[in-house]
């Protein structure tokens, strides 16, 4: 988040990374619990709380690029696509 408010451009990818993690903690926990066959509510819930959060961050970073979309709403702009052009010239 510091390098987010700072404008840094490694914050949106280590932003990325540290939810996946998150997420991936609170996965291997409820499958751990899972496998012991303990379903005691005072684990599951935080595990749970540990691995459904970050989902809606995640869809959001990788919906589309932030930068560009950042760049698209500073100029006013939508993005455009580039015309293709085949091997042929």
């Amino acid at each position: 988040m510091f390098l987010l408010r700072r404008g840094s451009p490694s914050g949106w990818p280590l932003m990325l990374v540290s939810l996946v993690l998150t997420m991936a903690s609170g996965l291997m926990a409820i499958a751990f619990w899972t496998l012991r066959g303990d379903f005691s509510l005072l684990w599951w819930i935080p595990n749970l709380y540990l691995m459904l959060f970050p989902v809606p961050g995640i869809i959001r970073l990788t919906a589309s690029d932030p930068r560009v979309a950042a760049q698209d709403a500073e100029s006013g702009h939508g993005r455009v696509a580039a015309p293709v052009q085949d091997a042929r010239g």
